[in-house]
């Protein structure tokens, strides 16, 4: 009975199930999956993002003719000349608008929408007169892949919603995992360490560092697009990314968003169903509005160098509040009398709702941002997209010890992390270098340029996944890292030998703008050729390795 009892009590511990996964280790299978699923595309996203810091430089950059440096207020012989053509625009059917200058463009364009951008005239404030500007997507078409993925304003929009959702998934889970050695990741960083150590360092330094923008960013961006995944009845759809098509946030006709009660959505860049069709001129569109009137009135309300746009609505012509005047981006707006210039009242919107979606557009898209803490933000986005890069190389070197059990899959996910990776940035590249050799008054130039990032992006991606498969991923890797490293570096020397016929007349202000777009052209080639060149020691300690299947030399292939 004895035995028979000690066997009973011993019974259990033999057969006991295995304890269940910490949290930790749960965490680690959802940053891992869920990071690896969401993360090629969120690089690209953080890619172009970054870029779209800039956007209105990036513009500028692209129409090497401008010559003008500070913003002038427009004249009354300018705004007459622009009145002119605007009205010309609603004749021809078009849905023109009148973007006014800023510090940061200082033209007076009237433009209108051209296959998904905005194109037209630029004049001079001071006198009117015609700036003949080459036509480009500039910094817009960054800024419109970073929310919309090329994919239109609903599809892309939404898709772009759940990608931000899944990396605050990812970002929180990987808190939890390494929260106790917050503190250390911030102070080590070991690029000469193991392969993989060093790989994580980086990876775990970009986090640490930039943690605030990298929650603030995702969040702030689902924010001011919760319409588009929860629409509700008593508001337009639309999408929170200002001015579609336009660098500088202005919006076009039909974008007035909810405070202005019009058939646009809040805060976008988007402009709705019908913004594309030729609109029905107006009977009173037989004269030009008073836009010189018009104006100062605008300025009394608004401040000078505070009016973002201009736009005819029918019988009346509004004058919307710049999106860099306040951290909030209100979108307030005066309505005038098209005939007369009388003024129909100042639209306002300061309800709490109202007030809380303004400062995440603007915290979102820092349009009131100075210089400084925009390049703070160019380096968060940096940030960002180098964190999720080393994601995606660390993932896949965990898993390359087993690469022979499922070669497509590893074949496919090495493709797609070197396409996201390189290839974007080589795309990216090669719109720069077309608006510059294409010629300035080609038609259609400014979608030979879209279609210049995505033709040499295709082939980069064609690239990888053949050489993937070839097995030469580590190769593939230095080649397409060697183009962006040419591609980049090259662009200051085709900067100065394209805009030389304007060079003389333009300030040393103006000059700036370029200067800042070549020297980080250089920064960035001097990475790419730091990481060429750290690929090639990887080659060259592989050929001294006696076993280079094992697990010390996981992961050369991806210069590690």
């Amino acid at each position: 009975m004895i035995r028979k009892h000690r066997s009973h009590l011993s019974g259990p511990s033999t057969s006991a199930s295995p304890a269940p996964p910490s949290l930790r280790a749960r965490m680690g299978w959802l940053h891992a999956w869920v990071g690896f699923i969401a993360g090629a595309v969120l690089v690209c996203m953080f890619t172009t993002g970054t870029l779209a810091v800039f956007d209105r430089e990036i513009t500028r950059w692209m129409q090497p003719e401008m010559t003008l440096g500070a913003a002038y207020a427009p004249s009354a012989t300018a705004l007459d000349k622009a009145a002119v053509l605007l009205t010309e625009g609603e004749r021809a059917g078009g849905r023109a608008f009148l973007s006014l200058p800023s510090e940061r463009e200082p033209g007076l364009s009237i433009l209108h929408l051209e296959n998904d951008a905005f194109v037209g005239q630029t004049l001079d404030p001071r006198d009117g007169s015609v700036i003949p500007l080459r036509n480009t997507t500039g910094g817009d078409l960054f800024f419109r892949f970073h929310y919309t993925l090329h994919l239109g304003h609903l599809t892309g929009v939404i898709i772009a919603q759940l990608l931000a959702a899944g990396f605050l998934v990812t970002l929180m889970s990987g808190l939890v995992m390494h929260y106790r050695a917050m503190l250390p990741n911030l102070l080590t960083f070991r690029p000469n360490a193991p392969r993989q150590r060093s790989w994580l360092d980086a990876h775990l330094l970009a986090a640490v560092m930039f943690l605030p923008f990298l929650i603030m960013e995702p969040y702030t961006g689902i924010m001011i697009h919760a319409n588009r995944l929860f629409p509700t009845g008593g508001e337009p759809r639309g999408d929170a990314h200002h001015g579609e098509g336009r660098p500088d946030g202005k919006r076009a006709p039909g974008e007035h968003g909810r405070g202005m009660k019009s058939d646009g959505d809040h805060h976008g860049r988007k402009m709705d169903a019908s913004a594309n069709a030729p609109a029905e001129p107006p009977a009173s569109a037989t004269h030009p509005p008073p836009l010189g009137a018009m104006y100062e009135q605008a300025v009394g309300a608004f401040g000078a160098g505070h009016i973002g746009f201009a736009q005819p609505r029918g019988d009346r012509i509004t004058f919307v509040r710049g999106d860099d005047a306040t951290l909030r981006m209100t979108r307030d707006h005066i309505d005038f009398d098209r005939l007369t210039g009388r003024s129909l009242g100042l639209t306002h919107e300061a309800t709490a709702a109202a007030m809380t979606r303004q400062a995440m557009a603007g915290l979102h898209m820092a349009r009131w941002a100075p210089s400084p803490v925009r390049w703070l933000y160019f380096a968060s986005g940096a940030a960002g997209a180098t964190m999720m890069s080393t994601g995606l190389i660390l993932f896949l070197m965990k898993r390359r010890k087993n690469a022979g059990e499922h070669p497509v899959a590893m074949a496919l996910g090495e493709a797609l992390a070197m396409t996201a990776i390189i290839g974007l940035p080589v795309g990216c590249a090669a719109v720069f270098w077309a608006n510059r050799l294409l010629p300035a008054t080609m038609a259609a130039r400014a979608s030979w340029e879209t279609s210049a990032l995505f033709v040499v992006w295709l082939a980069c991606a064609a690239h990888a996944l053949l050489s993937a498969f070839r097995r030469r991923v580590h190769s593939a890797w230095r080649e397409e890292t060697a183009i962006l490293a040419l591609a980049l570096g090259l662009l200051p020397a085709l900067d100065l030998v394209t805009r030389w016929p304007w060079i003389q007349t333009q300030s040393w202000s103006v000059q700036s703008t370029y200067w800042g777009v070549d020297a980080t052209a250089l920064m960035f080639a001097a990475i790419s050729g730091a990481l060429w060149w750290r690929l090639g020691r990887a080659r060259e300690t592989t050929k001294h390795v006696r076993h280079p299947a094992s697990a010390n030399t996981i992961g050369l292939e991806y210069g590690s």
